[in-house]
Formats: structure tokens, C-alpha cells, sequence
């Protein structure tokens, strides 16, 4: 009689959170349910919690990026230089750029002010996640600025091996403040023999398993 009721009151609580009669009538079913929440409430059960598996894994901190002593440029910077009829031809020991994103052109058409270096972290997602999970897993104060990713592609310029993905399946994530004030995931890439920089409105876009992500926190110690 008691496990009925239990049962009952679990069915009008799924009602009163806009539950269905299906969803009602498979609580109803679910003896199993009622039995372990009445040994709950009698002491004779123990609550397990399960971790559930993080979404990114430290692959290095203590990136040191060095300070900004004048106005960085960013469309000084940010132009590409490999392939037809470019302003700017490529020049050796030059970061290569393949490519521009017009949302990048137009959203970052900025000046990074004088700033002290600052220090940055690389994780790489275990899984596929958005950014609105990465964001609530890293915490705040995430938030890079494109002197700082520009300094990480000069380490890199023509797709050398270092800490920027060069597999143009993966991207290299940075949470980076536009011209009006907004969060923005700017992302860099090694593709068509040179690095791709583009970027997309800070929301739930689906980033891959492998991508990496660049931030201003410390993070734990690799694995």
C-alpha cells in the first residue's frame, strides 16, 4: 500500500511538471522505482554518485604571451597572403593566411590596446561539446584577445609542429570580445597551405572531439 502510494505522488509530480499520461503510466509501472525510493526513505539505500566525464583534458598550461607595448592592428595582421591576386604577398618566415572569415572581417575590425602579457591554457575536448559547456566548465575570465592568438600563430607560421592544432579537421578554439562588446569563439585551422582564422557567435555550435581550446585559466595539471 505505501509503495503505491509513493508510486502515485511520483506520477502527480510528473503531471504537475508537464508531463504526459504516457509519462504518468510508465511511472505507475516502475515498481522497481518505488521499492528503491521507499529503502531511500528508510535508510536501507545509499545514494551512488555517478561523475559524469569532463569535457576537456589539460594539454598545457603556462602559455606565456608576451604584452602588447602598442596598438595591435588587427587587420594589419589578419590578411591573407598565399593564392590569387593578394594585397600582401607571402614572404618567408611570415605567418601564412589562407583565409579571412567575412564575419571575422567585419567583427574584429579593431585595435587590442596596451596590455601586460598574460598567461593562457590549452585543453582539448574529449568529447563533442558546445561552447555554452565549455564556457560553464572552465568557469570565467576565459577570454583571450587576437594579439594573443596572433602570437601563438607566429610560433606556428607555416603550420609547424607546436601547440595549435595543424590538422585541418580540428580547430583552434579562442573566446575573444568583438568591436561591440560581444563574446565571440574565433577559431584557426591549418587548411589549403595556410592558416584559416574565422569566427562564429558565442552560442551552442557543436565543436568536434580533438578541437582544442585556448583560454586565461590555469586548469588542472595534465594527465
Amino acid at each position: 500500500m505505501v509503495l503505491t502510494q509513493i508510486g502515485q505522488k511520483i506520477a502527480h509530480a510528473v503531471v504537475d511538471n508537464g508531463g504526459s499520461d504516457s509519462n504518468t503510466k510508465t511511472v505507475l509501472l516502475k515498481t522497481a522505482l518505488a521499492n528503491d525510493i521507499a529503502l531511500l526513505i528508510l535508510g536501507k539505500a545509499k545514494i551512488v554518485m555517478i561523475e559524469v566525464p569532463k569535457s576537456l583534458r589539460l594539454v598545457k598550461s603556462g602559455i606565456a604571451v608576451p604584452a602588447v607595448t602598442e596598438p595591435f592592428v588587427v587587420a594589419d595582421h589578419f590578411q591573407v597572403n598565399i593564392g590569387d591576386n593578394v594585397a600582401k604577398p607571402w614572404k618567408k618566415g611570415e605567418v601564412k593566411i589562407s583565409n579571412v572569415g567575412d564575419n571575422f572581417k567585419c567583427l574584429f575590425g579593431q585595435v587590442v590596446p596596451v596590455r601586460d602579457g598574460q598567461v593562457m591554457s590549452c585543453h582539448q575536448l574529449t568529447k563533442k561539446t558546445c561552447d555554452t559547456d565549455i564556457r560553464d566548465e572552465l568557469g570565467l575570465g576565459i577570454e583571450t584577445d587576437l594579439a594573443g592568438l596572433w602570437h601563438l600563430l607566429e610560433q606556428q607560421p607555416e603550420g609547424d609542429k607546436g601547440v595549435l592544432h595543424t590538422n585541418s579537421r580540428y580547430a583552434n578554439i579562442f573566446y575573444i570580445t568583438d568591436k561591440n562588446g560581444v563574446v565571440r569563439a574565433v577559431f584557426a585551422c591549418w587548411l589549403g597551405g595556410g592558416w584559416l582564422v574565422s569566427s562564429d557567435i558565442f552560442n551552442d555550435r557543436q565543436w568536434r572531439a580533438h578541437c582544442r581550446v585556448f583560454s586565461r585559466n590555469s586548469g588542472n595539471q595534465p594527465l
